[in-house]
């Protein structure tokens, strides 16, 4: 009689080479990030391979916890009709609420040291861990390869070319890798000469009721964060001063990072500005280098989540555009500005140059939106013009504005979007184009188009960009946190859920810009509107109107 084909001890055998494998196949598996972004933007262009021993740089976004609790926290402190209002938390608080898990740092900070990387770093309750690393090593890990890529206006960097990936024990901590797909968006500061606009310091300061209100509280400060090593000139500025602005000449501005030669237009404009709108008060020059694969935006976010004495206002004139981007990276940076915002830090961004259009206008079938622009958690700026013989603004057609792919409407501004879209029914471009129920933008304007700065000690009319109006904006921003400082409240914080109350509450606290049009993607774009619209939002401020309405809130 034939006996059974295996014995106990065979199947047992057979059965634990079999769990074997499948425990190999799990540990093998790899999970690719950022997938959908592997077309680099055409205003780069892909160069040769990185040597082997190159280094390059990886920051880990590790996953943080409690990202509920922050958002909860974040529009309870920036709600004015919420009990909490402006309750802000200290930054140890916001790190013990949400910095990673220690076993997440350490499973990463094993896997590295596994793998032969010896120089990682990670800072006490951040939220990113870097590593140093020969290129060979970084494209192992990441199943990769690293390119060279130039920019037309003369910039290097390195990116990974295609799609990249980690094992899945080490995919499920991290939200992304910073520094391996991303490209930074180079707005060139439009210079436009003749020029026959002529905005400077005394115009805004007139026309926006600011007159000769300069701040006086020690407590506040503002920043202008610079990246790609765009520098300001301190002689360039002290000029400007004594041609424009006399009160300030002789004021210092606190420089973090590099500021080295030949200055930059859009650095110029930045510094230049804020500290005459937003005048004799505390100023911050945050510049962040960019060097090979470097993030240079990840690693200013960072370093501010690190500055326990951090400047209360940012004003940053930058931006990319959402379909370069994915939903992990910009839910991230989302967290990130919700995490400043909860310690009463505004950041205003400008909404870009290109209408409706983004970056690469010539091509679109769709409307492109830009990122941070879009981000419900920033206030955003359009831009306006005004005519040589009527004082009256418009939208400036290059305004950036539209609505978001990726966010939704947040309920601030719900209301407003609806009332545009009842009223302008008849004057909007095909809804094919846009995301009607996304987050629209800007959030509210001013002039961008015929300023003049001091560039080499010479004066330079003719500039042009949302990169004026941010600036212009913030720097008002700052004269209200002064007067509530100056009585004893807080900071104004993450800014929209008040500006649209004040705009409901007082509507006399903005122009509003009615008409204009901000074109792209062979379309005249939307248009400006009574009320907010998605070319110059609620409007422009009116300083003295904002002064008299903002200590009631």
């Amino acid at each position: 009689v034939r006996g059974p084909l295996f014995d106990m001890n065979s199947f047992s055998t057979l059965l634990l080479f079999f769990l074997s494998l499948f425990a190999l196949s799990i540990l093998a598996e790899r999970i690719t990030l950022e997938p959908g972004t592997n077309a680099h933007p055409k205003a780069w262009t892909k160069e040769g391979r990185l040597t082997p021993e190159t280094t390059v740089k990886l920051t880990f976004a590790l996953k943080q916890k409690n990202l509920d609790q922050l958002r909860s926290i974040f529009y309870s402190v920036s709600e004015p009709s919420s009990p909490s209002y402006t309750d802000y938390l200290t930054l140890h608080q916001i790190h013990e609420l949400v910095s990673p898990k220690e076993e997440v740092i350490t499973k990463v900070k094993n896997w590295l040291s596994e793998n032969g990387v010896s120089a990682i770093h990670h800072k006490l309750n951040s939220g990113f861990l870097s590593a140093f690393m020969p290129v060979h090593v970084a494209e192992r890990l990441l199943e990769c390869q690293f390119y060279y890529y130039s920019h037309y206006l003369g910039h290097k960097l390195a990116r990974a070319s295609g799609s990249y990936s980690l094992p899945a024990e080490i995919a499920e901590l991290v939200d992304f890798v910073g520094g391996v797909k991303k490209f930074p968006i180079i707005y060139p500061t439009k210079i436009n000469r003749p020029s026959a606009l002529y905005i400077d310091p005394s115009f805004i300061r007139k026309q926006y009721k600011v007159n000769d209100v300069v701040g006086k509280s020690p407590l506040n400060s503002q920043s202008v964060p610079q990246f790609i090593g765009q520098y300001y000139s301190d002689s360039d500025l002290q000029e400007f001063y004594r041609l424009f602005f006399s009160q300030s000449v002789g004021q210092k501005i606190k420089v973090v990072g590099p500021n080295g030669s030949p200055p930059g237009a859009e650095a110029s404009l930045d510094i230049q500005y804020i500290t005459t709108v937003g005048a004799n008060i505390t100023t911050w020059f945050w510049s962040t280098p960019t060097i090979a694969n470097q993030d240079p935006f990840l690693d200013w976010l960072e370093a501010v989540d690190q500055t326990s004495d951090a400047p209360i206002l940012f004003s940053v004139s930058y931006g990319e555009d959402e379909n370069g981007l994915t939903l992990d990276y910009v839910n991230r940076v989302e967290a990130e500005f919700q995490k400043q915002a909860v310690r009463g830090i505004t950041i205003l961004f400008a909404s870009g140059d290109s209408g409706v259009g983004g970056t690469d206008d010539n091509s679109c079938t769709q409307f492109v939106p830009g990122f941070p622009a879009t981000s419900p958690s920033v206030t955003t700026v359009g831009g306006t013009t005004v005519g040589l013989f009527v004082n009256v603004e418009t939208a400036a057609s290059l305004s950036g504005g539209g609505f978001s792919n990726f966010f939704p409407q947040p309920s601030y501004q719900t209301n407003f979007v609806n009332k545009y879209f009842t009223e302008a029914k008849n004057n909007l471009p095909s809804s094919s184009y846009y995301n009607a129920s996304g987050r629209g933008y800007p959030d509210v304007a001013a002039f961008a188009e015929g300023f003049v700065i001091v560039i080499d000690r010479i004066p330079v009319p003719g500039v042009d960009g949302t990169s004026c109006a941010t600036p212009t904006f913030s720097g008002i921003v700052s004269l209200l946190n002064d007067l509530r400082l100056q009585n004893g409240k807080r900071p104004l914080g993450f800014l929209n859920p008040l500006l649209y109350r004040l705009n409901q509450d007082h509507p006399d606290a903005f122009f509003d810009v009615v008409s204009g049009n901000n074109p792209g993607c062979d379309t005249n774009g939307f248009s400006a509107a009574p009320g907010w619209d998605p070319v110059t939002g609620l409007g422009s401020p009116i300083y003295q109107n904002m002064a008299s309405y903002i200590l009631d809130y």
